[in-house]
């Protein structure tokens, strides 16, 4: 959780459910204009670009790099980088940041066991989480 995101999100969210992708972003960009420190919204932003575009675009690649410039010892932006890159082939690459999310991840937090299980997927040694799904093309 970082501060101010909850409600970009959540509005981005439920348009992204409803197959509305580029009304996410255009959401996440007005919460970045009101909070452009928010590390969160960069990465929602970024997590977003992917949905929209249906791959890791540079565009996605900029707001994952921005989140982690303003958060560098949060793992989300290593993780959601790593999700998008998991999602785009890029095994290799996604089990690289993923570890090091790992790394910055306390073993009491909520979300390591997510963490934990999507590293052993790209190993060969768990079963396919819904995250690591391609998404739906248009």
């Amino acid at each position: 959780q970082f501060n101010q995101t909850g409600r970009w999100l959540t509005m981005a969210d439920s348009f992204s459910r409803r197959g509305n992708t580029g009304e996410a972003v255009g959401i996440i960009r007005a919460g970045i204009k009101q909070h452009p420190e928010d590390a969160g919204l960069w990465v929602g932003l970024g997590n977003a670009l992917v949905d929209h575009a249906g791959m890791l675009t540079p565009a996605a690649e900029f707001a994952f790099t921005r989140a982690r410039t303003l958060a560098p010892k949060h793992p989300a932006p290593l993780f959601f980088r790593g999700l998008a890159l998991a999602r785009s082939g890029k095994r290799e690459e996604a089990l690289t940041l993923w570890r090091q999310a790992l790394a910055l991840t306390p073993p009491s937090t909520s979300y390591r066991p997510m963490i934990v299980g999507g590293i052993a997927v790209l190993e060969g040694r768990g079963e396919a989480l819904p995250g690591l799904a391609p998404p739906p093309q248009p």
